[in-house]
């Protein structure tokens, strides 16, 4: 049915390797060192927070073990991953705040999954988006001991979403499903 059932189905084992380019080759990132997934750990400090099933979360984090860690544990809290670029360039802040906004306005998201050197503009944020009510770090997601209350899901139901960046106009967003999600993984291998 969902991406985790299916997973469990075929005893799959979910790890986590992040390759960093900038070696110019293929090493194991030394942060990750193969760092076993475990989602459940951040899915219960995002269930803590409120979430409710199929309600849509942020990730406002750059490409490394916290997005993963953050994308796979919103799905396994039954929320919708909806990632979107930390601001990068001081010269184009007003530019991808404006963007931002159109997006959590766009997908009503609910919280912000931030990094602390990011969660100054992601308050900002929350301050133009009337459906955010959280801006957390994943240290803090982590924080909770709390169990997770497992959320069913269907193949038809959304996995997450995914906005463009393109040049012109405002982003739009793409609608996944967890089939979808499924049959971009059994085609890669």
């Amino acid at each position: 049915r969902g991406f985790f059932a299916w997973l469990e189905r075929r005893k799959y084992k979910m790890h986590l390797r992040v390759f960093l380019s900038r070696w110019r080759s293929y090493r194991q990132c030394p942060v990750c060192r193969g760092a076993r997934l475990r989602p459940e750990s951040l899915a219960a400090g995002i269930q803590r927070l409120g979430l409710q099933p199929a309600e849509p979360v942020a990730i406002m984090l750059p490409t490394g073990k916290d997005y993963f860690f953050s994308f796979f544990g919103i799905l396994c809290a039954g929320g919708i991953p909806v990632p979107i670029y930390p601001p990068a360039r001081p010269s184009r802040l007003e530019e991808q705040l404006r963007r931002h906004t159109g997006i959590l306005d766009n997908c009503r998201a609910v919280t912000i999954i931030s990094q602390p050197e990011t969660k100054r503009a992601a308050q900002l944020l929350k301050s133009h988006v009337e459906t955010l009510r959280n801006i957390v770090t994943t240290e803090e997601l982590f924080a909770s001991s709390v169990g997770i209350v497992k959320t069913p899901v269907g193949p038809e139901d959304t996995a997450f979403l995914q906005y463009t960046y393109g040049s012109t106009g405002n982003p739009k967003g793409v609608v996944l499903t967890h089939a979808n999600l499924i049959a971009n993984i059994r085609a890669m291998g």
